[in-house]
């Protein structure tokens, strides 16, 4: 029965992931852009796949959340939530960190003088916000694993 709740759990990430990718690429492209440099991509494919691959990897939290479950026994209403506030929380935090990387990067790329009024340009195919957030999920879930752990017991008899 658990299986079943975690393939549908598993199906509405990654529908919700399909849903929100353009969203997400949108936010996270205002946050980086900069004036005097001019965003570009090379290929269109790269923005389907990247479609894909965000919903796929948000298709992996409910997955992360039930080994997480299975290692630490914990229970869904207190420390379950704790848990998803982790995995989520450190996959933003990741996320902020590679905008923020990547908003110095052109920062510097912008101080730059081009001749004639010339607009540098960066291409976003390497950005990979997805795969950050996703990175961040993984270290959430280790994170958890390490506080809901359960504890050994220190009695050492001799």
């Amino acid at each position: 029965m658990k299986a079943i709740y975690l393939l549908i759990a598993t199906i509405a990430f990654i529908l919700i992931g399909l849903f929100i990718h353009r969203s997400f690429l949108e936010l996270s492209l205002s946050m980086v852009k900069n004036e005097n440099v001019q965003l570009t991509r090379n290929i269109i494919a790269g923005q389907f796949g990247s479609k894909f691959i965000f919903a796929i990897l948000s298709g992996f939290i409910p997955i992360i959340y039930f080994i997480i479950q299975k290692i630490t026994k914990i229970s869904f209403l207190y420390k379950g939530l704790i848990t998803i506030g982790l995995i989520m929380g450190t996959g933003i935090l990741f996320w902020f960190v590679r905008v923020f990387i990547i908003k110095r990067q052109l920062q510097v790329y912008s101080n730059i003088e081009f001749p004639n009024e010339m607009k540098p340009s960066y291409l976003i195919n390497g950005f990979n916000f997805e795969n950050y957030l996703f990175f961040g999920f993984i270290i959430g879930a280790f994170i958890s694993i390490l506080i809901f752990r359960p504890k050994k017991s220190r009695n050492n008899k001799f």
